[in-house]
């Protein structure tokens, strides 16, 4: 879970109810955005002009908004949407160094 581990570094969150909603949205989020990516055909090789990276790139921000929505249900932060983006966009960067 990248994005909890950010949320500490990066946010400061220690509230075990906090860490708990940032666990829970990837967990809610992270396999529609992967199932979505399989769908399209998408891969971190494959040239930013194609098609599958515009799917990729719709998914993520669904995520996102979901995620922001979420965090500001459960008051998590100060800045929800800023967090959700930073958060998703850090973990995507990991990921495409792991790829």
């Amino acid at each position: 879970m990248v994005e909890v581990a950010l949320a500490v570094l990066l946010f400061g969150m220690r509230d075990r109810r906090q860490l708990s909603v940032v666990a829970l949205a990837q967990v809610v989020t992270n396999p529609s955005v992967v199932l979505v990516c399989l769908w399209s055909g998408w891969r971190a090789s494959l040239p930013l002009a194609d098609a599958a990276w515009r799917v990729m790139l719709a998914a993520e921000l669904a995520a996102v908004a979901v995620e922001a929505l979420l965090y500001r249900v459960a008051e998590v932060g100060e800045h929800p949407w800023r967090q959700s983006l930073v958060l998703n966009a850090l973990s995507f960067g990991v990921g495409l160094l792991l790829a």
